[in-house]
């Protein structure tokens, strides 16, 4: 009978000691995903057209905040978005029209 109390006890034990594991396991592969997840960049508007679909088009951007917008008109200067690069960028961008890439502009040019 008290080999009986023995082995349960131990079986509960060890059973709490498994879930304790697991879930510190499961807490850190979690904290890991989010640490390694797309962190946001801005990229800055080279292009000079304005023609639909144009600030789409990530041949008209590069990495990182420009000092000064350079062309005036209605376009966009940066825009800061969950890419780490350009192919990143242009997943983000795609099927976007012009409108919806203003809307996103950190700063308007002059």
């Amino acid at each position: 009978m008290k080999n009986t109390f023995v082995v349960k006890t131990s079986l509960f034990t060890l059973i709490l000691a498994l879930i304790a594991i697991g879930t510190f396991a499961f807490t850190a592969v979690m904290n890991k995903t989010v640490a390694s997840a797309t962190i946001q960049n801005t990229f800055h508007y080279i292009g000079d057209s304005e023609a639909p679909n144009a600030f789409s088009d990530v041949s008209n951007w590069e990495q990182g905040g420009g000092d000064a917008c350079g062309f005036e008109g209605n376009k966009p200067c940066q825009i800061t978005v969950e890419a780490n690069d350009l192919s990143e960028l242009q997943d983000y961008l795609s099927g976007m029209d012009n409108n919806t890439v203003l809307s996103l502009d950190d700063s308007r040019r002059p």
